[in-house]
Order: structure tokens, then sequence, then C-alpha cells
């Protein structure tokens, strides 16, 4: 199983448990108005890959002030006289 596989998989798996536990809060409240299944459910689809984004991007430190590669200063590089 491939590491992409492995991803995909979770992905769909927290995507049919939102939208799971979307459909039960609003068959429990009654609140089952068209407008706002349909943003629910897209919702739903949404958030994971948010959150896989967001990790990714925590990762690969691109949410960081600090540069990718360390800038040498200057006051610290010798000159050669």
């Amino acid at each position: 199983m491939d590491v992409m596989d492995f991803v995909i998989a979770i992905y769909v798996v927290a995507t049919v448990f939102a939208l799971c536990m979307t459909y039960r809060e609003q068959r429990r409240r009654g609140q089952i108005t068209p407008v706002f299944t349909l943003i629910g459910y897209c919702l739903c689809l949404v958030w994971p890959l948010v959150v896989a984004v967001m990790a990714l991007g925590q990762y690969a430190g691109v949410f960081t002030d600090e540069p990718a590669r360390p800038v040498p200063r200057r006051d610290l590089v010798k000159k050669s006289t």
C-alpha cells in the first residue's frame, strides 16, 4: 500500500464520519433544510482537506517567519585581505 493510498483512505474515513455525524445531528434536531444541508455536507468534504494542508504546511515549515535557507550574516563573514 502506497503512502498516498493511506492518506486518501484516512481522508475518506474522516469525510464519511463527518457526513454521518452531520446527518444524525440534523435528524435529531429536526432541522432539515436544503440550504443548510448542502452547506453542511460541503463543509464535511472540505475540512479534512484543510486539516491535511495545514499539517503538511506546518511540517514543511511554510507557516514560520524563518527563511527556508539560513542567510549568512555579513558581520560574521571573514573578509579576505
